[in-house]
């Protein structure tokens, strides 16, 4: 769970402890999501997630700088589409302010996304259960293309297949005969 980002509208009062505490709970999720090097990404305002920085100089910059403020969705420190928010924070959001609507956005964008840690390689982010469709033409054409392509041009050809072909035709090779 995410911690709360109600201190991130303190920015302009960074001394305030609920800012204050804010940076920390943040470094905290951070490092534990995606902190193995013992970095992260700096979201200070002077950084801009470019940068990686130990926590410290994370810490300091967040402090001094500002975090960025449309940094809602913290994807590059390890959070989930789909991950609830921690009400713990004392500072909520009010009900006339617009809430963050990131979520739903990647939702509509890619509804096939299940929201497991993207920051695994070994699992597959993709394994929602969807509803598949036939390709259309043109991704008909495409596909013939590619089965095409790994056909033989006939046999005992020293380049079996189109795509050797191709790439020695591209980049010039000596083995191959004009004949």
């Amino acid at each position: 769970m995410a911690p709360s980002k109600g201190w991130m509208d303190l920015v302009g009062d960074r001394l305030n402890d609920v800012y204050l505490r804010g940076v920390e709970e943040f470094l905290d999720y951070a490092f534990k999501k995606t902190g193995r090097r013992g970095e992260i990404r700096c979201p200070c305002v002077k950084c801009s997630n470019t940068y990686s920085a130990t926590r410290e100089v994370v810490g300091t910059h967040l402090k001094v700088y500002g975090i960025i403020r449309n940094y809602t969705f913290w994807y590059h420190h390890g959070e989930r589409v789909g991950e609830s928010e921690s009400n713990l924070e004392s500072v909520q959001q009010s009900e006339d302010e617009p809430s963050n609507e990131m979520h739903d956005i990647l939702r509509d964008l890619y509804p096939e996304f299940c929201g497991q840690d993207t920051n695994d390689m070994d699992t597959d982010i993709f394994a929602c259960d969807i509803h598949k469709e036939e390709p259309n033409e043109e991704a008909n054409k495409f596909y013939r293309l590619l089965r095409d392509f790994e056909q033989p041009l006939y046999q005992g050809h020293l380049l079996d297949e189109v795509g050797q072909w191709r790439q020695a035709m591209l980049y010039g090779s000596s083995t191959i005969s004009s004949s």
